[in-house]
């Protein structure tokens, strides 16, 4: 014969079962949603990592943005494309860290200081509205 105590633990077993799935589908809907803007960005001009936070709907998740950024599965999101506020290219991006992103940023007309950094005046995606 089960107890009630029994019945209480199997009932909150279940339900931090279901939260912890809820907390990792909203995790993949922000990811695909930060993919989605990033795909978004057009050829030979790049985005902040902030600057897609605030298009994703909250300006505070620029870490999430760099995180979604470095485990991306999809070959046709251009995560080459995002450099940080200061228009710096990432030092851990890809297999090759920042010399990967710098050639395929240059491979797209974009040019790229001895610091490794883009002039986010010359090259920054203007986003209009609509666009996104």
């Amino acid at each position: 014969m089960f107890t009630k105590y029994f019945y209480y633990n199997i009932i909150k077993l279940i339900e931090e079962r279901i939260s912890a799935i809820k907390m990792k589908n909203k995790k993949n809907n922000m990811f695909e949603k930060i993919y989605g803007i990033t795909r978004k960005i057009p050829y030979g001009k790049v985005a902040t990592y902030g600057q897609i936070a605030v298009l994703a709907g909250n300006p505070k998740l620029s870490r999430v943005v760099g995180y979604a950024m470095s485990f991306c599965p999809y070959r046709d999101v251009p995560c080459h494309r995002v450099v940080n506020r200061f228009g710096e290219l990432a030092k851990n991006f890809g297999e090759n860290g920042s010399e990967e992103q710098k050639v395929r940023l240059k491979n797209e007309g974009i040019d790229i200081n001895e610091s490794n950094c883009v002039n986010l005046r010359k090259y920054i995606w203007n986003v209009v509205e609509n666009e996104v």
